[in-house]
């Protein structure tokens, strides 16, 4: 993958946000009107049936609007940010490049940002010598693992045919660690059994804290891109085995060498 700087950057949209002092006051009085109606639908049940259902319906109508207007009063992550825009890619159903570097501009001006570039150069003699439909699901399996990875706070993104990337907020180097450790394991593996092929990758990683003069995401991207080409020892070599978190800690990221 090209560094991100040689992409030219789309035009910067609004964050989808919702968030109004006169939704709040809808919602507020909404609610009390719900239990009202709801009461009342109880009794006529009894009394009269058929404005019994009427009311039933009419106060479920109200509550699935109300719902609605909860879920719009809030901030959309940073994944419903990048499907809102339609910048998902459609393999691995992980953002694009383009929201990575929208979300990760704004992520920026928040506070503290630690990126993971995750290179799985593998993936192209998967693609070569296994069948096409084995190649899919293993693309299929990291976003899903990915994007469990990041949660409802973080992005992960598909940056390259064999690169992914994970972005947090206020997360430094040790609890980008902890992360990765709690959610694919000490040796960050990936594994697809399928049509009696068996199949376990590792990829290279690097994290990469941002600085605090980094004025763009890009800044903040291109020094990441650049150490892992650094440190990254070649395909042949990769460490592959299981790391202890401490000694994670203690040394170079996973299969990287200082």
């Amino acid at each position: 993958m090209e560094p991100a700087s040689q992409h030219p950057r789309p035009a910067r949209r609004p964050e989808a946000h919702i968030s109004t002092s006169s939704t709040r006051c809808f919602v507020r009085i909404l609610f009390p009107v719900i239990g009202l109606i709801a009461a009342c639908a109880l009794w006529a049940a009894t009394e009269r049936q058929l404005w019994g259902h009427v009311a039933a319906a009419l106060a479920a109508g109200m509550a699935v609007q109300a719902w609605r207007h909860v879920r719009k009063d809030r901030i959309a992550s940073p994944m419903e940010q990048a499907a809102g825009q339609g910048l998902i890619d459609r393999a691995t159903k992980l953002a694009t490049t383009a929201a990575l570097t929208r979300v990760g501009d704004s992520m920026l001006k928040q506070g503290p940002v630690t990126l993971i570039l995750m290179d799985f150069r593998d993936l192209e003699e998967l693609a070569a010598y296994y069948n096409p439909s084995f190649y899919r699901q293993m693309l299929e399996l990291i976003g899903r693992r990915l994007a469990n990875t990041c949660g409802s706070t973080g992005l992960a993104a598909r940056v390259g045919h064999e690169s992914f990337a994970l972005l947090f907020l206020k997360t430094d180097r040790v609890g980008a660690l902890d992360i990765l450790a709690a959610k694919l394991g000490r040796s960050a593996s990936f594994e697809l059994d399928s049509d009696q092929n068996d199949v376990v990758m590792s990829p290279d990683i690097y994290i990469q804290e941002a600085a605090a003069d980094d004025t763009s995401f890009l800044d903040l991207y291109n020094r990441c891109r650049l150490n892992l080409e650094r440190v990254c020892r070649p395909a042949e070599v990769r460490f592959s085995s299981v790391v202890s978190a401490e000694a994670l800690r203690a040394t170079a990221p996973i299969n990287l060498v200082a």
